[in-house]
């Protein structure tokens, strides 16, 4: 696999304007912060793997990045639920960190089939 530097860069920048979005339109005061740095960091994975990386192959290149996509979509919203409804931290560091961890078995998984 190899990273794109400029696609790597813009996609952090997507992903800290999305935490910062996040971080902006909560109504929830304690956990703020660190809910929009959970987000930030799960959003700048899934984007990265979306925009940045390319393998030799350009059918698993183009798996990863649908992969990634729907995960960034999914991630999105489910960030934007624990941003507005939940006021506890725990929850939302489990389920994202389960869900980032099952994207990168599943794009490992399609990485090594090499289709």
């Amino acid at each position: 696999m190899k990273l794109a530097t400029i696609p790597a860069i813009v996609a952090f920048g997507i992903a800290s304007l999305c935490a910062y979005a996040l971080h902006t339109f909560s109504p929830l005061s304690d956990v703020k912060l660190a809910l929009s740095l959970i987000a930030g960091l799960v959003l700048f994975i899934t984007l990265l793997f979306t925009v940045a990386v390319q393998t030799n192959y350009e059918r698993t290149t183009m798996n990863v990045r649908f992969l990634s996509g729907v995960f960034f979509v999914g991630l999105l919203v489910l960030n934007g639920v624990f941003s507005f409804l939940f006021q506890r931290l725990a929850p939302s560091i489990i389920v994202n960190g389960i869900i980032v961890l099952l994207f990168l078995l599943i794009a490992n998984g399609i990485v090594k089939a090499k289709q």
